[in-house]
């Protein structure tokens, strides 16, 4: 594919000596059905300031990038080359081409890393200044000789790149992309900035012996406080803004990590770890503060002049958030310009952003004010230091701790907020060169001061380098986490650390079937193992006839935990099958199911059979999250909201509609029953058949007396691998045998004598086969088996009220299969070959308005193909 100006760029030299940025713009559109994905690479050289950089769609495409994007079969692609003001660049290649399915970058990291950091953001020809400290710390880690590979990661990043930056090799992408990089159990020490809610949660269900050490900068403790301080410029305070059910949830990690003993916390500051460990109510176990450095080779003192106090210098990203307090800058120099000597001073301002022409609007005019809308490379900043004397950068909350330390190092007096650890590290006591947050006239007068007061401007420019150099130098900061990080990847132990076994009486016992899981088992076994009430469990593995390595990984915890883990392995009978046998073989007091594939939170499974120890229900609800393969965030399962946890119910008055179970009642990954209830009701799930948890949830609950609800979450349910019976090509193979379990269940149903009870059947029927039902007429659809659907009723006939039930569902979500019941016989007979519920077709649209026609109704339920016909010709000729 070529792009309009490509040819004119590669080979050579392309300047912007201008004051604003330059743009080449192309576009084009993708009409290959057969491509589902564009890979572009970009190569070349920076050779001034920021360079350049393509950008697809707006998503950036630095200098040495591979850059891998889906593609949808019709698409537009909006292409534009920006050169930031006084910046020059060197294409030496450009390529943009389809392929056949988009690549997967992360198999392209480095296969010799151990060491993975990830941080949101990472400095590329897209902008400099984007987490610029995490690349001075891996330059130290690449003298070092660390093998580690950086990973920058957002939730919005679906099109994933790959890049070097001066000599690390950086990966950006999604949180799908990281669970694929965490998966391959390649990275024994995991280095992460800016740890929040998604990583906690990506890292609960892909971390298991890896070693974390997360540095914190502030956001990661302070959250609650943020809000208002990084809302939008120029608007109003938020209200209630530090309450939130997420800012709990993130609370409540915090907590739960500050106490695993392979979790490192690395504060920046004293003041930070302090604070953190207030605000979130945490005891950190493992703790340190390595201050954020400042490296002194790159970064020596240059001796000031008295001229130099005059020459004021700002350097920030011109973004839409206050937290940078531009506005403040601004501010201070429109105070100034109200002073006399306001004409003796000059401004540099260095950046670039999309809120910059807003934000320098009321000073842009002034011939004293030099604006750059531009990036300069951390090495370049040395010289862009030396000739000036003062940094002016105030914030509202980040401490700006790596920006204000390189000037200050560099001999350049900070003026800046008193805000979080400013004070200690700007020794505020002797220098006195901070601010209130919101007070620009406090940041003019300081300047003035300095202006008027030459040789105290050259003291505070001695001491605030020396005082720097001597805290933040390389030896006593990223020194001191290559150590840390050393010293992690000497003592892993790629083994699960057991705790004591007290060898209590077996209160739960946990059967895992699993077929062909050897890519989640270990996981899945870590999980269920891993806590403090090991010695209170059974484990039981049932492997189904696997032929990859499942049945090798079970036997391992099994050799690891003897008397706690076994391994049964069987020939292949299907997910029934292990279901059978686990109830059989089952020793514990109480019975729960965790599939291969899935997981569980290992603290609320201890916490769950500290409780179980004095239980007296026979069903024990707890609540379970969807884990989607390529997204962080955790969905409820199904919300339990009319239980009081630790109630005692009578199971039958759950039965009744709105005083019980709504949407949903026990569920494979939510229940947990008394083994005896189990084997007292004496049920055969199906075998060799999938959807049989569905039997499963129908049958186990035969014997069910006495029900209560425990408030914790412990099954991670893992949503979007390949295989999974969610999909339309597992539709097609087993569409029928869904339908198998749905009238296999009802006629179970009409053999258990203990179903007479009419409310435990209409349990049945409404909250387990409706929402089958529902499904099964939905699958018809998409597959466009509509001639099944009359065969399908007319066996629901036999049991009215299940039918009854299903019906009452699906008119009640009014979703599908509302739709599909109405004009699947429409389909038939105009020979529709795509689902009723996808995209119309011109047939389809002519079929709405025919269904209209009375005529064409009462034909339509007679199959009368001739007369349809007519009916046809008197529309089309009446139209």
């Amino acid at each position: 594919m070529e792009l309009k100006w490509s040819e004119e760029f590669v080979g050579r030299a392309i300047n912007n000596d201008g004051e604003q940025p330059i743009e080449y713009t192309s576009q084009t559109t993708i009409k290959n059905k057969s491509a589902k994905g564009i890979r572009i690479e970009l190569l070349g050289e920076n050779l001034q300031n920021g360079g350049g950089c393509l950008y697809v769609n707006d998503h950036p495409v630095p200098l040495n990038s591979l850059v891998s994007l889906p593609l949808a079969a019709t698409m537009k692609l909006f292409f534009t080359f920006k050169i930031p003001a006084k910046s020059s660049v060197c294409i030496e290649k450009l390529e943009v081409i389809e392929e056949p399915k988009q690549a997967d970058l992360t198999e392209m990291c480095s296969s010799e890393a151990n060491v993975l950091v990830i941080t949101p953001d990472y400095p590329s020809t897209h902008n400099l200044y984007l987490c610029a400290f995490a690349h001075s710390r891996s330059r130290y880690y690449l003298e070092q000789g660390l093998k580690f590979q950086v990973a920058s990661i957002g939730g919005d990043r679906w099109v994933h790149t790959i890049y070097e930056h001066e000599g690390v090799s950086v990966f950006s992408g999604d949180y799908g992309a990281l669970k694929k990089l965490l998966s391959k159990k390649q990275y024994t020490v995991i280095v992460a900035h800016f740890v929040d809610l998604p990583l906690f949660q990506i890292f609960d269900g892909y971390v298991t012996i890896e070693q974390l050490i997360f540095i914190c900068h502030a956001p990661e403790v302070r959250f609650r406080v943020l809000g208002n301080i990084c809302r939008p410029y120029f608007t109003s305070p938020l209200l209630n803004s530090e309450a939130s059910e997420e800012f709990d949830k993130r609370e409540a990690y915090i907590q739960k990590y500050a106490r695993k003993k392979n979790v490192e916390w690395v504060f920046v500051s004293e003041w930070l770890m302090k604070t953190g460990a207030e605000l979130n109510n945490a005891d950190f176990l493992n703790k340190r503060v390595i201050n954020n450095l400042i490296d002194e080779k790159l970064f020596p003192y240059l001796e000031k002049k008295k001229d130099d106090r005059k020459k004021i210098l700002i350097i920030r990203k011109f973004d839409n958030t206050r937290q940078h307090s531009i506005d403040q800058s601004v501010l201070a120099i429109l105070e100034l310009s109200r002073r006399q000597f306001f004409n003796d001073l000059t401004f540099e301002i260095y950046g670039d952003g999309n809120y910059w022409e807003e934000l320098v609007e009321p000073i842009k005019n002034f011939p004293n004010v030099i604006l750059h809308r531009t990036f300069i490379p951390n090495k370049d900043l040395t010289e862009v230091f030396k000739r000036n004397g003062v940094l002016l950068i105030p914030s509202r909350h980040d401490s700006h701790a790596v920006a204000m330390g390189e000037a200050a190092s560099a001999g350049m007096v900070v003026v800046g907020s008193a805000v979080t650890s400013n004070p200690f590290f700007m020794n505020q006591a002797e220098n006195k060169t901070l601010a209130d947050p919101e007070n620009p006239a406090e940041l003019a007068d300081i300047i003035e001061r300095l202006y008027y007061h030459p040789d105290e401007f050259i003291e505070i420019s001695k001491r605030m380098s020396q005082e720097t150099q001597a805290r933040c130098n390389s030896e006593r900061t990223v020194m001191e986490e290559v150590s840390l990080i050393r010293n992690k990847l000497e003592r892993f132990r790629d083994e699960l650390i057991i705790p004591p076994i007290s060898g209590d009486n077996v209160e739960l016992t946990i059967v895992v079937p699993a077929y062909n899981v050897q890519d989640y088992l270990d996981k899945c076994l870590f999980s269920i193992c891993n806590h403090r009430n090991i010695g209170s469990m059974e484990v039981i593995v049932i492997n189904d006839g696997s032929n990859d390595s499942t049945s090798s990984i079970a036997h391992k915890y099994a050799k690891l935990l003897k008397g706690i883990v076994r391994v049964i392995d069987k020939e292949n009978g299907g997910h029934g099958s292990t279901i059978n046998i686990g109830i059989s073989e089952a020793k514990g007091r109480y019975f729960r199911l965790v599939d291969g594939d899935d997981w569980v939170d290992s603290e609320n499974l201890a916490k769950q059979i500290d409780r179980l120890r004095n239980e007296k229900a026979d069903l024990v609800l707890t609540l379970a999250t969807y884990e989607y393969v390529d997204k962080a965030e955790l969905e409820n399962v199904i919300e339990y909201s009319m239980l009081t946890e630790g109630t005692l119910y009578h199971f039958d008055d759950l039965l009744h509609k709105n005083y019980g179970f709504r949407k949903r009642g026990p569920l494979l990954s939510t229940a947990t029953y008394r083994t005896d209830c189990l084997k007292k009701a004496k049920f055969s799930i199906s075998e060799k058949k999938p959807y049989v948890d569905m039997e499963f949830n129908a049958f186990a609950q035969r014997y069910v007396e006495k029900a209560t609800f425990y408030d914790l979450s412990i099954y991670r349910y893992l949503i979007g691998r390949e295989g999974q019976t969610v999909s339309k090509e597992f539709w097609s193979k087993k569409h029928k045998d869904h339908r198998f379990v749905i009238l296999n269940t009802l006629e179970e149903l009409e053999r258990m004598e203990d179903y007479s009870d009419w409310r435990r059947k209409e349990y049945v029927y409404r909250l387990v086969l409706a929402p089958m039902i529902d499904s099964q007429i939905f699958m018809y659809d998409q597959l466009c088996l509509w001639s099944e659907i009359d065969s399908f009723l007319d066996d629901l006939d036999k049991h009215p009220e299940a039918l009854n039930a299903g019906k009452e569902y699906i008119n009640c979500v009014n979703g599908a299969s509302k739709k599909i019941l109405k004009k699947y016989r429409i389909a038939i007979l105009i020979g529709r070959c795509k689902p009723i519920t996808g995209k119309k077709s011109k047939l389809v649209r002519l079929a709405k308005k025919l269904s209209e026609n009375p005529r064409l109704k009462r034909l339509a339920k007679k199959f009368v193909p001739s007369q349809i016909i007519s009916v046809l010709k008197d529309f089309l000729r009446n139209r």
